[in-house]
């Protein structure tokens, strides 16, 4: 009984759980500087994940 409960609880919690999107903006940094390179643009355009550099 108490594997029972512990199950419909973690199902209860872990359903509404999403994922975040990675599309939008995005600023890489140097490895070895720590500087700000260049900003980063990811968009979806028809179910495929594309990046470009603004």
């Amino acid at each position: 009984m108490k594997y029972l409960f512990k199950l419909l609880f973690f199902l209860l919690v872990f359903q509404n759980a999403t994922a975040q999107s990675c599309t939008g903006y995005w600023i890489t940094i140097d490895d070895h500087t720590g500087l700000k390179k260049s900003i980063v643009e990811l968009y979806k355009k028809e179910g495929v994940l594309y990046g470009r550099v603004v």
